[in-house]
């Protein structure tokens, strides 16, 4: 009975509510998309379906927090026109084409074109929204990038990454959290320096810009005199502290949360604020089925640096396979799949 392809787990605040009452929309209030890049690819038809049947209908009010892709992933399920959203930002993510070692202006230039592609004309209709808010994690430097060489820049990059891994909270003197969003604020205190700013007609493409904008791949995007990269530097997979006893509904690529980005190179820190949090996943087997036997990943333009319509193939298979995580979603839809399925945090 259990989902073979799809995994479930919750955290302990959740986890008996949902072996009572089933997996219910209406019990969500905050849809969490974690940074990740192409690992999204493989979630494309879960995205879909979520989009489709299960997030159709919902009359209470969404919060849809994400950094980088989760980011993006977010700006479609909160555009009035969702699944076309969706499929814009999948053929233009899937499609990206770059020269052999592009500069950082022509990576930017793609990240750009993903996001002005997805966002289409739907300005006003995502800073004015109904039930289901918009919230953009990006990340600020204290440092400007233009008045440091390259090398100087990595440095100030690798001092983030050893105070990341050494202690979270150090990081704060050199980057910081900086949410946009079309809401009031969802989080509480974590210690981590953080900002809440309003989304405008003038920062709503620069914010989703800067959430993807990857440190020494892409420029940082300058919003009002300040240096903005990927939200996943700080909120890689997004181990935050809502402001909600409500359901935090995170489809996302493993069966763990790692708070900020150079975490993934520790074997000691994972999430502390997941009590809230229903965590889908794909399987092991799931991945064994993928091309190379391994999730849709950055490291993939470099593979394939010389053979982009191979990547392009790849990735487009990966996205077909993941048809089985949606099947498998709706399987959990019965209350015995789900109870058989649904582990713990």
């Amino acid at each position: 009975m259990r989902t073979k392809y799809l995994h479930i787990k919750a955290g302990k605040n959740i986890y008996e509510r949902l072996m009572d009452k089933g997996l219910r929309v209406e019990d969500i209030t905050v849809f969490a998309g974690a940074a990740g890049g192409p690992k999204w690819i493989p979630l494309y038809h879960l995205d879909k379906y979520l989009i489709q049947h299960f997030l159709k209908n919902h009359e209470q009010t969404i919060d849809f927090y994400g950094t980088s892709i989760g980011a993006w992933r977010s700006l479609a399920y909160t555009h009035p026109e969702p699944l076309a959203a969706l499929d814009r930002l999948a053929d233009v993510y899937i499609g990206q084409r770059y020269s052999v070692d592009p500069p950082w202006s022509e990576v930017s230039a793609g990240c750009y074109k993903i996001v002005s592609e997805t966002l289409g004309e739907a300005t006003q209709a995502i800073l004015n929204p109904t039930n289901r808010k918009l919230h953009i994690g990006v990340t600020s430097t204290s440092f400007e990038a233009s008045q440091l060489s390259e090398n100087q820049l990595k440095r100030k990059f690798l001092n983030v990454a050893i105070r990341q891994i050494a202690y979270r909270k150090s990081t704060n003197k050199l980057i910081q959290r900086v949410t946009y969003s079309n809401a009031d604020s969802i989080l509480n205190d974590d210690g981590i320096t953080a900002r809440h700013l309003p989304l405008n007609e003038e920062n709503l493409l620069p914010a989703l810009q800067a959430s993807g904008a990857i440190p020494m791949i892409m420029n940082p995007v300058r919003i009002d005199g300040v240096d903005c990269w990927d939200g996943g530097m700080v909120d890689y997979h997004l181990d935050l502290k809502y402001q909600t006893n409500g359901l935090v509904f995170q489809p996302h690529f493993f069966s763990y949360i790692k708070p900020g980005w150079f975490d993934k190179y520790t074997r000691f820190r994972y999430s502390k604020h997941h009590h809230n949090t229903l965590l889908l996943y794909p399987s092991d087997e799931f991945v064994r089925l993928l091309p190379n036997q391994k999730l849709t990943e950055t490291k993939d333009f470099y593979t394939y640096m010389n053979d982009t319509d191979k990547r392009i193939e790849v990735w487009l298979k990966a996205k077909e396979l993941g048809r089985l995580l949606a099947e498998d979603f709706e399987r959990l839809l019965d209350m015995e799949v789900l109870r058989e399925s649904l582990g713990r945090f």
